[in-house]
Protein backbone atom coordinates (compact mmCIF):
# COMPACT_ATOMS: atom_id res chain seq x y z
CA UNK A 1 0.00 0.00 0.00
CA UNK A 2 1.81 3.23 -1.43
CA UNK A 3 0.73 7.27 -1.85
CA UNK A 4 2.79 10.43 -1.61
CA UNK A 5 3.08 12.38 1.53
CA UNK A 6 3.87 16.25 1.20
CA UNK A 7 4.41 19.05 3.47
CA UNK A 8 0.67 20.68 2.17
CA UNK A 9 -1.05 16.58 1.36
CA UNK A 10 -2.90 15.19 2.90
CA UNK A 11 -3.88 18.56 4.58
CA UNK A 12 -3.85 17.84 8.12
CA UNK A 13 -0.28 16.82 8.07
CA UNK A 14 0.37 20.72 7.46
CA UNK A 15 -1.13 21.07 11.11
CA UNK A 16 1.15 18.80 13.24
CA UNK A 17 4.70 21.14 12.98
CA UNK A 18 7.37 20.66 15.32
CA UNK A 19 10.45 23.06 15.38
CA UNK A 20 9.18 24.82 11.92
CA UNK A 21 9.00 21.57 10.15
CA UNK A 22 5.56 19.66 9.30
CA UNK A 23 5.97 16.01 10.90
CA UNK A 24 3.93 13.04 10.08
CA UNK A 25 1.82 12.25 13.65
CA UNK A 26 2.07 8.83 15.06
CA UNK A 27 -1.38 8.32 15.05
CA UNK A 28 -1.25 9.09 11.22
CA UNK A 29 1.63 5.94 11.13
CA UNK A 30 -1.18 3.95 13.28
CA UNK A 31 -3.77 4.20 10.93
CA UNK A 32 -1.76 3.15 8.02
CA UNK A 33 -0.79 0.36 9.36
CA UNK A 34 -4.52 -0.34 10.53
CA UNK A 35 -6.08 0.64 7.32
CA UNK A 36 -3.04 -1.61 5.52
CA UNK A 37 -4.37 -4.70 7.81
CA UNK A 38 -8.02 -4.29 6.64
CA UNK A 39 -7.08 -3.96 3.39
CA UNK A 40 -5.26 -7.27 3.49
CA UNK A 41 -8.43 -9.35 4.82
CA UNK A 42 -7.57 -8.86 8.58
CA UNK A 43 -11.44 -8.21 9.95
CA UNK A 44 -12.24 -5.35 11.86
CA UNK A 45 -12.20 -4.35 15.03
CA UNK A 46 -8.05 -4.62 15.09
CA UNK A 47 -5.62 -3.23 17.69
CA UNK A 48 -2.26 -2.67 17.02
CA UNK A 49 0.49 -4.35 19.73
CA UNK A 50 3.81 -3.33 19.89
CA UNK A 51 3.32 -0.17 17.74
CA UNK A 52 7.04 2.21 17.88
CA UNK A 53 7.79 5.01 15.78
CA UNK A 54 11.35 4.05 15.27
CA UNK A 55 12.09 7.70 13.37
CA UNK A 56 10.47 10.76 12.73
CA UNK A 57 9.21 11.69 9.27
CA UNK A 58 9.53 15.51 8.80
CA UNK A 59 8.44 16.46 5.32
CA UNK A 60 9.17 19.14 2.60
CA UNK A 61 7.60 20.28 -0.55
CA UNK A 62 9.04 17.36 -2.50
CA UNK A 63 6.97 14.90 -1.56
CA UNK A 64 7.78 11.21 0.52
CA UNK A 65 6.46 7.86 -0.80
CA UNK A 66 5.10 5.76 1.88
CA UNK A 67 4.68 2.98 1.90
CA UNK A 68 2.60 0.14 4.26
CA UNK A 69 3.00 -3.89 4.25
CA UNK A 70 1.59 -6.32 6.58
CA UNK A 71 2.84 -9.67 6.50
CA UNK A 72 1.35 -13.14 6.17
CA UNK A 73 0.75 -15.31 8.59
CA UNK A 74 -0.58 -15.51 12.54
CA UNK A 75 2.29 -12.76 13.46
CA UNK A 76 0.67 -10.18 11.12
CA UNK A 77 3.71 -7.77 11.38
CA UNK A 78 3.10 -4.27 9.82
CA UNK A 79 5.54 -1.50 9.05
CA UNK A 80 5.86 1.81 7.34
CA UNK A 81 8.25 2.87 5.06
CA UNK A 82 9.07 6.57 3.34
CA UNK A 83 11.58 7.93 1.15
CA UNK A 84 12.39 10.89 -0.74
CA UNK A 85 11.66 10.99 -4.61
CA UNK A 86 15.46 10.14 -4.92
CA UNK A 87 16.20 8.89 -1.40
CA UNK A 88 16.28 5.11 0.06
CA UNK A 89 13.73 3.40 1.68
CA UNK A 90 13.58 4.33 5.63
CA UNK A 91 11.71 2.25 8.49
CA UNK A 92 9.60 4.57 10.64
CA UNK A 93 6.98 2.56 12.55
CA UNK A 94 6.31 -1.12 13.17
CA UNK A 95 3.53 -3.39 15.16
CA UNK A 96 1.49 -5.79 15.33
CA UNK A 97 -2.60 -6.28 14.16
CA UNK A 98 -4.51 -8.50 16.32
CA UNK A 99 -7.92 -8.67 17.37
CA UNK A 100 -9.34 -6.00 19.59
CA UNK A 101 -10.05 -7.28 23.00
CA UNK A 102 -14.02 -6.28 23.75
CA UNK A 103 -14.04 -2.38 25.18
CA UNK A 104 -17.49 -2.90 26.77
CA UNK A 105 -16.06 -5.97 29.18
CA UNK A 106 -12.47 -3.96 30.04
CA UNK A 107 -14.42 -0.68 31.21
CA UNK A 108 -16.73 0.18 33.64
CA UNK A 109 -18.28 3.71 32.47
CA UNK A 110 -20.02 4.36 35.77
CA UNK A 111 -17.19 3.52 37.92
CA UNK A 112 -15.30 5.68 35.63
CA UNK A 113 -17.65 8.82 35.39
CA UNK A 114 -17.47 8.85 39.41
CA UNK A 115 -14.33 9.24 40.09
CA UNK A 116 -14.00 13.16 38.72
CA UNK A 117 -16.92 14.66 39.69
CA UNK A 118 -15.92 18.02 39.19
CA UNK A 119 -14.99 20.48 36.70
CA UNK A 120 -11.89 21.91 36.10
CA UNK A 121 -11.63 25.51 33.51
CA UNK A 122 -9.54 24.95 30.58
CA UNK A 123 -7.79 28.42 31.18
CA UNK A 124 -6.32 27.05 34.95
CA UNK A 125 -5.18 23.72 33.15
CA UNK A 126 -3.50 25.60 30.18
CA UNK A 127 -1.89 28.26 32.40
CA UNK A 128 -0.77 25.32 34.71
CA UNK A 129 0.88 23.14 32.05
CA UNK A 130 2.62 26.74 31.00
CA UNK A 131 3.82 27.32 34.38
CA UNK A 132 5.10 23.81 34.30
CA UNK A 133 6.81 24.15 30.98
Amino acid sequence: FERTFAADAPAFLADHVVHGAPIVPAAAFAELALAAAVESGSAPPLALEAFAVEAALALDDVGHAVQTSVERGAARRVTVHARRVDGPWRRHASARVCAAPSIRAAVDLAAWRGASPSEVAVDEVYGALARLG
